[in-house]
């Protein structure tokens, strides 16, 4: 059961990523986030990345709020990392406890993964929170119509990066389970998840006057698939093993390994891991495929990053005896770090 106290240290927390996220709101540069933001602020020109269609309507509405344009990227990727915590932190402190509350705030801010790109606007970090709430919905829901959370979930994940398609992991476990049980309720209603959120995305562009169709057409007129299959274009691969040399990359891997052996104990733990670990696979096969070389993007690994430290935090929880019999104190282990962040952004902005 939730308690007011662990509330209102999500609450604290929650204030704690908008004040951070508001003091180093970064503006539009001729960058990565330019190319998503004027966009959205021209639609009536339409949108050359086919697979990001979702944050090119996202950051068109949040277009229509009363801010300078400039920032309008910057807050719609801080309501993206929000609303990533927020909803993982209330579905561990619901199934877990107190304990995988603390851990996996400590794990969210104290690493470089999130608050490095709190409010630069990249694909990654709406693709994370789409899969966050598939999952959490899927939890939730139960039975078979839970399947329709992966389905939904797999349509707004393949639209909003190309990475999103690793998701398709969701559909193979649907299939496992509907073996097991010999029925095909699971797949009927993943399928219908799947074509629901399709079909209102198609519906939606249509009334936009940006149909699906010619979205199609101006990204193979464009030569944005190509760039995007070669990248930098460097060869080879990246020296991923470089993101081990943090900690916290370290504790998140440990979670979607270790939480594959949860599959018959701890069914959510598991479906977690197995989705994080999918995504991981996904992107390294990707560069596997491409051999587009470059430096490692911190930023690709968002979405397993932050299902390992998920993970992590619900098995490090499972080790004490009763997760909320912890005092409320122990919140201060990880307000105290929170609260210096929030100052130390306060600090930059004006100096």
């Amino acid at each position: 059961m939730i308690k007011k106290e662990d509330l209102y240290f999500v609450l604290f927390s929650v204030i704690a990523l908008f004040c951070i996220g508001f003091f180093l709101t970064i503006p539009a540069t001729p960058s990565d986030p330019l190319q998503y933001i004027s966009p959205a602020l021209s639609p009536q020109d339409g949108f050359v990345f086919l697979d990001r269609i979702f944050l090119w309507l996202w950051i068109r509405l949040f277009a229509l709020l009363p801010l300078n344009v400039e920032y309008v990227g910057g807050y719609a990727t801080l309501a993206h990392s929000i609303i990533a915590y927020l909803v993982s932190a209330l579905w561990l402190i619901f199934r877990f406890g107190r304990i995988s509350l603390i851990c996996f705030s400590l794990l969210y801010f104290l690493s470089t993964a999130w608050l490095s790109i709190l409010t630069y606007t990249y694909p990654m970090q709406g693709l994370t929170m789409f899969i966050i709430l598939s999952l959490v919905f899927f939890d939730f829901i139960k039975g078979d119509k839970s399947y329709f959370a992966l389905g939904a979930g797999f349509t707004l994940a393949i639209f909003s990066k190309i990475q999103g398609f690793g998701f398709i992991s969701g559909f193979f476990y649907t299939t496992y389970i509907s073996l097991k049980l010999k029925s095909f309720k699971p797949i009927y209603f993943w399928t219908l998840g799947f074509f629901v959120i399709f079909i209102l995305l198609y519906l939606f562009l249509l009334v936009d006057g940006n149909s699906m169709l010619s979205l199609v057409k101006s990204y193979l007129q464009s030569n944005n698939m190509q760039q995007q299959f070669n990248g930098r274009g460097l060869g080879g691969l990246p020296p991923f093993y470089e993101l081990l040399s943090k900690l916290p990359y370290i504790l998140s891997l440990f979670g979607l390994l270790y939480g594959l052996s949860f599959f018959n104990k701890k069914p959510e733990i598991f479906l977690v891991s197995y989705i994080g670990f999918s995504q991981l696979v996904f992107v390294i096969l990707i560069y596997y495929i491409t051999q587009r070389g470059g430096p490692v993007i911190e930023n690709y690994f968002l979405d397993s990053y932050t299902l390992g430290i998920i993970s992590f935090s619900a098995i490090f929880s499972k080790f004490k005896v009763s997760s909320n019999s912890i005092s409320h104190y122990f919140y201060l282990i990880p307000a105290l770090p929170i609260l210096s962040l929030v100052f130390y952004a306060y600090y930059l902005s004006y100096a």
